[in-house]
């Protein structure tokens, strides 16, 4: 990833609503052709995605979601049995 400069940083930061104002939560910008994400308490480390990346990243992290319910539902089945 190429560094990005004080200059080059997104300005406007968007958060979950479930995040609570002291927590450690994730941030999302997009600026031009990026999608930006960092951690609320270490804002100087950014990750840097294409809007494809950006896109594939989401698409996964949704299968995966689905997947652990689905996971967790038959293991709550079984012990109900």
């Amino acid at each position: 990833m190429n560094d990005v400069s004080i200059q080059d940083m997104p300005r406007y930061w968007q958060r979950s609503s479930r995040c609570v104002a002291e927590a450690h939560c994730a941030e999302v910008a997009i600026q031009g052709p990026w999608v930006y994400l960092r951690n609320s308490t270490r804002p100087r480390i950014l990750l840097r995605l294409t809007r494809d990346q950006w896109s594939d990243l989401l698409e996964t992290l949704r299968s995966d979601a689905a997947l652990r319910r689905s996971d967790h539902r038959a293991r709550s089945r079984t012990r109900s049995d």
